[in-house]
């Protein structure tokens, strides 16, 4: 049996962080233009890259699906360990 180690281990104050350190402004918040939840967050790059997240509290949990999209958007290609 296997285990993600990747699985909701990651709180959104330590993505809101990460994003941060790789140079991208997330201090914008939005009306969510989908209507799903009241704002989002949008990280920006200096190079004109955006990243859209739902603006959940700093201690929820992101999803893994929400991670995939970020490594995608971050151009990271490696798989979450697994155990």
């Amino acid at each position: 049996m296997g285990c993600n180690i990747m699985a909701s281990v990651i709180p959104y104050a330590d993505l809101w962080k990460l994003l941060r350190r790789l140079d991208y402004d997330c201090d914008l918040l939005v009306e969510n233009p989908r209507g799903k939840h009241n704002t989002v967050r949008i990280g920006q790059h200096p190079s004109g890259s955006r990243i859209t997240l739902a603006d959940y509290p700093p201690g929820q949990f992101v999803r893994d699906e929400i991670l995939f999209i970020v490594k995608i958007e971050l151009g990271v290609t490696a798989r979450p360990l697994r155990c």
